[in-house]
């Protein structure tokens, strides 16, 4: 683990058996301390995974009891929320959020979606809303067997594709 307060650091994306996914294409400058919005239940490993690495990392975590799409762009708002994480289904439902461009999202970081399918309108759509440099997409197992990471601008630059393999041999 690296000190967020010595200059660039990377955040690992774990999994339930300790294996880890460096996010190489998004080292985070550290401009003060992170605020993680973890939006999953804390009982799967995805939600507890970055709850824990967050704290770890001494960043604030926000926390939802469920899943609301429209909480959770105000929340992104109020907390001032750098890093989150959706799976597809929850991306797809907060795209759908009336005038979602309305919303304060200047202060996203990063934001990493993976979990399934999501079309290429949604993935554009939050690129334009965050920047290609903050959007990262992840194809990956529970069990870190394999993943493949793109960022956005690969996506705009190669539309389908699902990256490159990380932690893997292809």
């Amino acid at each position: 683990m690296n000190d967020p307060k010595a200059g660039t650091f990377t955040r690992f994306w774990g999994a339930s058996t300790g294996g880890r996914v460096a996010l190489p294409a998004i080292e985070e400058q550290a401009k003060g301390p992170a605020v993680q919005l973890v939006c999953g239940p804390l009982y799967h490993v995805h939600g507890l995974g970055l709850s824990v690495n967050s704290l770890l990392m001494g960043d604030k975590v926000v926390l939802t009891e469920r899943f609301a799409a429209e909480q959770v762009a105000r929340l992104i708002a109020r907390h001032r929320v750098t890093t989150v994480a959706f799976v597809a289904t929850m991306l797809i439902r907060m795209a759908k959020v009336p005038n979602l461009e309305s919303y304060d999202f200047s202060s996203l970081r990063l934001v990493v979606a993976g979990g399934g399918a999501i079309p290429h309108a949604v993935m554009k759509k939050w690129i334009n809303l965050v920047g290609p440099e903050r959007f990262v997409y992840m194809y990956s197992s529970t069990e870190s067997v394999g993943s493949a990471v793109i960022t956005g601008a690969e996506i705009l630059r190669k539309p389908g594709s699902v990256g490159r393999g990380s932690n893997a041999e292809i």
